[in-house]
This record gives structure tokens, sequence and C-alpha cells, in this order.
């Protein structure tokens, strides 16, 4: 099911980048008759009866050419007709209005009862053992012989694989070395009794699991949707669009890349409202603060967006927080239990305290779930969210890496993460520079922050330098460790380095160099003169042109 829906956002996205317009998805659009390039209309007196000019041969082959643009293109109006419907009717028969619902689990409202026959064993009259029937096994001995063998598996992405050295073993020999007896119960078809079942009822009203890619199908299908000339303020789509909301007011905006990057492409898309505003930009603002800033991989985003600079910054501050504006005075208190000043000044170090909690929330949703930031975590709504549905307690998935030790960075984040910054850039919502907590505790910022035409340029500075000499790109996958948090009491922490890590395999595909021109194109101002884009299209043309070979090859 999940196949059909894919690729009825695929031909969305088709149609999107297509020179075809939102009122051609309706039949009663007249289509506008193009003229040929550099040829006027011959007056119909200067043709003579029967005479076949060069003029009109030359008019016949265009004819035949845009007789076939015309075809192509009602082909793709079909496939993005159908896909428009596929998807909205996908909403309609939701219970949320989604397009890609959460994981439901239903949940026992009541129970029955079934009765069932079985069929029993014969029972001895003497001594009260099952009648059985005798029979005689061989036992064997092998002998076996052990040998290395190569296996293919899985690597570090959907596109890498390696080899690996297995040690195996099989039989070179079997002998026999007796037999064994074993007994078995002998059935009584026309002895029988009755048993009485318990069987629960389940119904609607059961948990639900927010599994990661969530937020970025859903905002991906409203993305597609509006690229194909569906209006926001269509009912079903707006309340399909309130749903997508609800869940990121009520669950926290998601530490994902992928579900953060298309929240923010379908989101800056829409009408600007004041509350619209204000998420598109709290979702920026975490974009632009989770690139990476050190390292092998500095400029790339991975695949979880948080800054842990930042984040280990706060944490520290915290506990000078803690010891200077609470502890201290909860010390002095005890010595002089009749100050009331004291307690003031307790109570406004532990108020200070709960607004680490609100700065922890734009920055990660998770980083407070310590080590069980990995886990499936139980969450209720938050109370004050503004809701248009009444969400219950959920289930949500844990983050793919453990981020107080590691990190990981690839080309197919950073150009998805790039994509939704220049879509924001278009509708006007990138500022210009990100924004950080301001602690009045402290006399200098906690961090310093890149401003976004730096951040960008990193970036694009970064995919140049790891374009190949062909044009194309590998996968850049990096897994480097992370040593802000070793000083914290937190499990597995600190990592050895040389015997935790491994070198991560990049492979260099059709794939992965789509990936990087699509990063690319988007970071660079320049757009597509630039020349490096000009030689990754030759590179992935050629590349093309390869597969297209091969497989004429296979089919011959």
């Amino acid at each position: 099911m999940k196949k059909k829906f894919l690729l009825s956002v695929c031909f969305l996205f088709l149609g999107a980048y297509f020179p075809i317009f939102a009122e051609d998805l309706f039949p009663d659009v007249e289509p506008v008759e193009k003229e040929m390039p550099g040829k006027k209309p011959k007056a119909d007196d200067d043709k003579k009866p029967g005479e076949k000019t060069e003029e009109s041969t030359e008019e016949e082959e265009y004819n035949a050419t845009l007789n076939i643009d015309v075809m192509l293109t009602s082909k793709v109006r079909n496939s993005i007709t159908m896909a428009v419907h596929n998807l909205r009717i996908t909403a309609l028969n939701d219970e949320a209005n989604l397009f890609f619902p959460p994981t439901r689990h239903k949940k026992i409202v009541d129970y029955t009862t079934r009765e069932y026959v079985r069929r029993s064993c014969s029972i001895c009259a003497s001594g009260g053992k099952h009648e059985t029937r005798e029979s005689k096994v061989a036992i064997y001995k092998y002998e076996y012989e052990y040998y290395d063998t190569l296996k293919r598996v899985k690597g570090h992405s959907m596109t890498t694989s390696s080899v690996k050295r297995v040690r195996s073993r099989r039989v070179t020999k079997r002998t026999k070395t007796g037999e064994r007896t074993v007994h078995h119960p002998i059935h009584n078809n026309k002895k029988e009794t009755t048993h009485t079942q318990k069987l629960p009822i389940y119904g609607p009203g059961g948990t639900e699991s927010v599994y990661n890619g969530f937020y970025a199908q859903n905002a991906m299908s409203i993305f597609a949707l509006l690229k194909a000339g569906v209006k926001p303020t269509d009912e079903d789509f707006r309340k399909s669009i309130n749903t997508v909301t609800d869940y990121v007011n009520a669950y926290g905006i998601p530490d994902n890349t992928y579900d953060l990057a298309w929240l923010i492409i379908a989101y800056v898309n829409l009408p600007k409202t004041v509350t619209l505003k204000r998420e598109c930009q709290g979702m920026i603002n975490k974009l632009l603060l989770g690139q990476i800033d050190s390292g092998p991989a500095k400029g790339l985003w991975g695949s979880v967006c948080v800054n842990n600079l930042l984040i280990s910054r706060m944490m520290e501050h915290e506990l000078e927080v803690h010891d200077n504006e609470v502890l201290k005075w909860q010390e002095q208190l005890k010595k002089h239990p009749k100050k009331k000043r004291y307690k003031k000044k307790i109570e406004a170090g532990k108020a200070r305290l709960t607004q680490f909690v609100k700065y922890y929330d734009t920055l990660s949703s998770k980083c407070l779930e310590y080590e069980r930031i990995q886990h499936w975590q139980s969450m209720e709504p938050r109370p004050d969210a503004l809701l248009h549905l009444q969400l219950k307690r959920a289930s949500i998935e844990g983050l793919p890496v453990y981020i107080f030790k590691e990190q990981t960075a690839d080309i197919e984040s950073t150009g998805l993460v790039l994509m939704a910054l220049r879509e924001a850039e278009k509708n006007g919502y990138l500022p210009e520079r990100p924004r950080v907590p301001n602690f009045m505790t402290r006399k200098k910022p906690i961090i310093k922050v890149l401003s976004t035409k730096e951040i960008i340029a990193l970036a694009s500075q970064k995919i140049s330098n790891m374009q190949r000499k062909k044009g194309g790109w590998t996968e850049g996958n990096y897994w480097t460790p992370i040593h802000l948090y070793d000083s914290s009491l937190l499990p597995q922490l600190p990592v050895d380095d040389e015997t935790y890590f491994t070198k991560v395999d990049s492979l260099s595909s059709y794939l992965s160099s789509s990936y990087g021109y699509r990063a690319y194109s988007h970071a660079v101002s320049s757009g597509r003169h630039s020349q490096k884009l000009l030689k990754a299209e030759a590179y992935i043309l050629s590349y093309l042109s390869k597969l297209e070979n091969a497989e004429k090859r296979k089919n011959q």
C-alpha cells in the first residue's frame, strides 16, 4: 500500500517540475496553439493545389513532433490527476485525514467465549497413563569440517554492501551409533471433551506509534498536492494540514533531519499566518543549528539535526545555575532556617532551572531522555498545545544514533536540508542568523554561531570538495565520535574511538551523484550555469547511457 502512495507522490513531483500548470489538471481547459519558431503562416492563395514544397515538408515534420509532445503531456497530466485522486481518497478514508497515518493499535473493549471440542488420548484402565505405541529412531554421530567463505552483507546505507569472511562447517561423515525408543500417544476419535475459551474483542481507542518518517511522508504529500494545484483553502486538504500541525505541536519538532526538512518544505509554501510563521521560524532555526561544525564532516548534515556543542554547553550552564543559585542557598538555609530571603533565592533559582526545559525543547525534543534516547518513548500531548484534534498518549520512535557519543553525516541529508533552506529563502522565511538561547546569567553568548550565508557557503565548499574528477559524488558517509559529554554521568561514555568506530563505505553511483548534484545546485547561487554542475550533468547522463546500453544488450 505504501508503494502505491509513494508512486502517487512521485507522479506529482514529476508534474511539479514539468511545464504543466495547475489548470492542465482539468479537462475543460483548451490547449494553447503553438507556432513554429521563426516561421510565418503562409497564405492559402499562394499555395498551388498538389504542390509539396520544402516548407510544407518541414511543417509536417514539426506537426508530427508536436503531436508526440501533446501525447506525452496528456499522459503526464493523466498520471498527475490520478496521483492527486489517490492521495486525496487516502486522506478522506483516514479517521484523521492523514496521507500516511501512524501505526494505530487497537485495545480490548470486551470479552467473549468460544467452545471447542478437543480429541483426547485413550487412557489405560490401570495406572491412568496414556496408551502409546513405540517406534525406533536411529542415533547418528556426525563429523564436520570447517571452512571459510565470503558472504555479502548490508553496508551502512541502502545502496552499499560489503563482503565479510564467515567461518562455516559442513557434514563430512555420518555414523549410526544406536537406536532410541520413542513413545507416541494413541488418539481415540470416539472420546472427545468440550472446552471453553475466553477471547478478547478489540476495538478502536488504542495507542498510536509515531515512527521516524511519519512527518516527512505527510509533508511530502502536502507539498506535492500544492505543486499540483490543490488550494490550501480546500476544506479536506486543510484538515490534513491541521492534523500534521497538531502532531508537531503535541509531541514536539522532530529531531530527524528527514522529517524536519520536509516539514519546512511543505510549511513555507502555505499561506502565511502568524502561527505558521512562528512554527516555521522555529524549525528553520533548528535546521540551521544542526549543521556539523567540526571534524571531517564539517559543513554537512546527518540523520539527526541537533547542535551537540550548544546542548553540552547548556548542560554545563544548567549545572552551574543549580550549584550557585539553588544548592548554595539550600546549604545556607540549613545553617540559618529562619532566613526567609534564602527561601526566595532558592525559589528563584528553581524557576530559572525550569526555563532550561523550554530551551532544550527548541533544540531537541528527545535530548532529555538521555540513555533512552534511541528507545520508543510514551509521551502525553503537551498541555499548552493548541490542537484541532483530541490526541492521546502516543509512542514516539527514538533516534537512529546515540547523539551523546556519535554523529553521522551524508550527502543525501545535506541535499535535502539545502533544498529546504532554498524553499524557505524563496518564500521569505530564511533569517540572517540562527538564534541561540540568551542566558542573563552569562556575560557572553553561550556559543558563537555563523550567519545563514556562512552556513550555506560552508556546505557549498564542502560539497564542492567532495566532487570527484569525473563529475560525480560518493555517498559521503561519515561516522565520527562525540566527546563533548564525556564529563557527564551518562552511560557508554567516554567511548574508545579505535575499537568502536570503523570507516564506513561511501560508494559512487548514479543515485549518490544525483544527491550530490541536488545538494550543490541548491547551495550555489550561480545555479545551473556553474561549471561543476555542468560537469555533474554530463557524468550523470553518461552513467544513464551506460545503464541503457547494458539493458539493451541484456534484452537482446
